[in-house]
Parts: C-alpha cells; sequence; structure tokens
C-alpha cells in the first residue's frame, strides 16, 4: 500500500478512537514532482502513531532539503536513503548503491 494512503488510514483510524501501534512509510509523496506548493502534508502535522517515513534524498515527490522544512507530528521520525530517489535507487556513480 502507498504510503500516503496508508498514513491516512492510520490518521481516519485514530480519529476513530482505535489504538494504533505505528506505520512504517515507504517513500512519501509530499508532494506531486515539481509543484512543490501542493504539500500532502496536513494529516500528517496531526498524526498520533508513532510513524517512520523512509525517503531517499533525491525523491521527487520530497528530497531531503525540502522535507526538512515541513511541519511533522513529532512522532514522525524520518531516515534518509543516501543519493536514493522514488524507489531508492542511486545514480550509477554513487557511491551509495542499491
Amino acid at each position: 500500500m502507498g504510503g500516503r494512503l496508508a498514513s491516512m488510514i492510520v490518521k481516519k483510524l485514530e480519529e476513530e478512537g482505535r489504538a494504533i501501534i505505528g506505520g512504517i512509510y515507504l517513500s512519501y509523496p509530499f508532494h506531486p514532482i515539481e509543484k512543490l506548493e501542493k504539500l500532502r502534508t496536513q494529516h500528517l502535522e496531526e498524526l498520533k502513531a508513532s510513524s517512520l517515513i523512509l525517503q531517499g534524498t533525491r525523491d521527487p515527490f520530497g528530497n531531503q532539503q525540502e522535507v526538512l522544512g515541513y511541519t511533522l507530528s513529532n512522532k514522525i521520525k524520518l531516515h534518509w536513503l543516501e543519493d536514493g530517489e522514488h524507489s531508492f535507487k542511486s545514480r550509477k556513480k554513487s557511491r551509495h548503491p542499491t
């Protein structure tokens, strides 16, 4: 399941009073490609469940430089995969091969 949809389900379950242990989201699409102003983060600001987002530093849906400026719940931890893009694949010349 996609990270955005999964996190929205977690948020809905929280609103219903369900106990959620946490979530892990791979390559979250923080915004559409080249549309940085259309953030998809509102529900992430309010998540109560412990969450881990694994994100490539070059992800076109939200790279490290962009995402570090977003307001996210303090329950969310980000782990960056160096030189990775949306599928975590690194460049051939990278010292971080996939």
